[in-house]
């Protein structure tokens, strides 16, 4: 299949200082709830202890030092004494850790952007392709030192090898899918993988056509030249059309249902033989949609929309309409 494997991501995984995190954490929390647990202590035997013992302790449990000389007087002292010690013990382990993992995953990361990223750069934003092209030195050079703009880079190229090796992505050859053919006299399933790209495609996306779409609705001298039909949230049933989202029936007198018979999505506003106005009326109320619509389940999109202005009339309309669209229509190609 398509797709990164999962596998270039575990390069990175800084497994022990992750568990020495979570170590340094437990112990942060532990000596939080031992000071809270030495303070109620002291407050509950405060009428044990005469004003000076008291000032004492209470001083050295907000400083976090043990008064010289003096015995602890409880284990929930005892134990705030030496929770601090432990967590200053987990914090070392994970500066070690962290230390000792860093060059190792930095390491990783070149060689998996070497390997995996520069086919993804014709995605990238230009920016993020300079970054890339910066990192991809040789693997025997010396890293570059992290500094600010070294560990953003570095972030920006983890999360991109992320993506090409986790998302489920179906339109290009970063993702674990792929694509395939369905053929009627086949009965049986039938894989033939190929190794890298097997076949390469490129088209415009849909909203290129939806963006086009609501241009030429937006330009009155196009109407002429539209098709409408028949509004899909509707019916004709007898004389009258309804309403299917509220059920309310309008009454149609003979030339309206005629009228509407005809709109049937292929026949453009100029052939029916109506004026504009009337169309519009009947856009109106809701009886036709009369708009350049985007075909749905249709992945070029725009090259559709692009056929049906080489459909219309040959007219200035028509030709202004595609001296914008035939270039946008080449940059695939380009």
């Amino acid at each position: 299949m398509a797709g990164v494997p999962f596998e270039a991501l575990e390069g990175l995984a800084s497994v022990r200082t992750a568990a020495c995190a979570r170590e340094f954490l437990a112990r942060q929390r532990e000596a939080a709830q031992a000071k809270v647990n030495a303070r109620d202590f002291l407050s509950s035997h405060k009428w044990k202890l005469s004003k000076d013992q008291f000032l004492l302790w209470s001083r050295a449990i907000h400083h976090g030092v043990a008064p010289s000389g003096q015995e602890p007087l409880s284990d929930e002292i005892t134990t705030y004494w030496e929770a601090p010690a432990e967590a200053s013990k987990a914090s070392a382990a994970l500066g070690s850790a962290l230390l000792s993992e860093l060059k190792i995953t930095r390491e990783s990361l070149r060689v998996a952007t070497r390997k995996y990223l520069p086919a993804y750069l014709v995605f990238a934003a230009e920016g993020v392709r300079d970054r890339v092209l910066k990192f991809l030195v040789s693997d025997s050079a010396p890293l570059p030192t992290r500094d600010k703009q070294t560990r953003a880079n570095e972030r920006h190229l983890i999360l991109y090898l992320q993506r090409v090796a986790a998302k489920n992505d179906s339109l290009s050859a970063f993702g674990p899918e792929g694509w395939g053919s369905i053929d009627p006299a086949v009965e049986s399933i039938k894989l033939a993988p190929q190794t890298d790209i097997a076949l390469r495609e490129t088209f415009l996306e849909r909203w290129t056509a939806h963006g086009v779409a609501a241009a030429i609705n937006a330009d009155p001298e196009t109407r002429a030249e539209l098709a409408p039909r028949l509004h899909p949230n509707g019916r004709i049933e007898q004389d009258h059309f309804i309403y299917d989202e509220t059920g309310n029936a309008v009454a149609l007198d003979s030339e309206t249902r005629a009228l509407l018979i005809r709109c049937d999505g292929w026949t453009p506003a100029y052939s029916l033989g109506v004026s504009l106005e009337t169309l519009k009326n009947l856009a109106r109320q809701a009886f036709i949609r009369w708009e350049m619509e985007v075909q749905a389940l249709e992945p070029h999109a725009f090259d559709a929309l692009l056929a049906d202005v080489f459909a219309w009339r040959d007219s200035p309309v028509r030709t202004r309409w595609l001296e914008h669209l035939q270039p946008l229509a080449a940059l695939p190609e380009k």
